[in-house]
């Protein structure tokens, strides 16, 4: 009799300890599945106003928002979280954040109505006095797309910042007031040739340059400038295009990290079960 009290303690613990260990995994899973974040200006920053000047977030929905003389960069951010949220039946959900990786711009995050990751954020802007923008994806991104250089004036310094979970974050500036650098053609090349060296494969797509990690994820790209010409970033991480020719798809496909999270599971849970099987066998009949 006291055997099977024994028999059956040990069971009620270890099941108790499987039904544990499977929740924690799956809280971990949920939790490794942040928002897409995006950055757009300094949290100071006002905009010019200029013709054409405005912002643009894609992620299928595409929200704009013009902006006007004046007019903080906070507010127009404020306004793309308010369109993201106008409409319920879309399903998506924007707010206002602080990004620890970016704490100094102006940040949102949207995500699906049930908390999962979008499959691809792309974020333009167009105003002279917005000097930075950033994307970024806790689980990563196959695929990163900055938009071409097609201006500048030769008078500064051009920074891209990006972040692989493999390489974490490699920052490469390019002064602008010398040679190659001082021409849009110069500049790209310059980019791409920087990149290349430090592990990534970089394509000349026509108006932009794909960016990808080879064996790793994308989880972010910041772009800055302080040269007076360089008006428009243009930022896009997603997942691999069935085609070159075709946008990026809305469907997400599993990351790194979203892989590596389904292993653990599997493991954590056969685990879990050899324990149990363990301990019915070693209990006393």
């Amino acid at each position: 009799m006291s055997g099977r009290k024994v028999r059956r303690g040990r069971f009620v613990g270890s099941s108790r300890i499987l039904g544990l260990t499977i929740a924690a995994v799956l809280a971990a899973a949920v939790s490794s599945l942040p928002a897409g974040i995006g950055n757009l200006g300094r949290t100071t920053t006002s905009g010019t106003g200029n013709t054409g000047s405005r912002t643009d977030l894609s992620y299928n929905p595409t929200k704009s928002v013009t902006i006007f003389p004046g007019q903080a960069i906070s507010n127009v951010r404020d306004l793309l979280v308010a369109q993201v949220n106008a409409d319920p039946n879309e399903g998506f959900v924007g707010a206002s954040v602080t990004d620890v990786n970016d704490p100094n711009s102006n940040s949102f995050s949207v995500t699906h109505t049930g908390g999962a990751e979008l499959s691809h954020m792309r974020l333009c802007e167009s105003d002279a006095n917005v000097d930075n923008l950033g994307v970024s994806f806790g689980a990563g991104q196959s695929l990163a797309n900055l938009n071409k250089v097609t201006t500048l004036n030769a008078d500064g310094d051009f920074i891209l910042s990006v972040t692989s979970l493999s390489s974490g974050t490699t920052t490469l500036t390019f002064n602008t007031t010398t040679s190659p650098n001082n021409t849009p053609a110069g500049l790209n090349a310059s980019i791409m040739s920087g990149f290349i060296a430090a592990g990534y494969t970089v394509f000349d797509i026509g108006t932009s340059m794909n960016f990808r990690r080879p064996g790793s994820s994308i989880t972010a790209m910041r772009v800055s400038s302080t040269d007076s010409g360089v008006v428009s970033f243009c930022i896009d991480l997603g997942p691999e295009p069935v085609s070159p020719a075709q946008p990026l798809p809305v469907s997400a496909v599993p990351t790194v990290g979203e892989v590596g999270m389904f292993l653990l599971i599997v493991m954590l849970t056969g685990s879990a079960l050899w324990v149990l099987r363990r301990d019915a066998m070693n209990s006393p009949q």
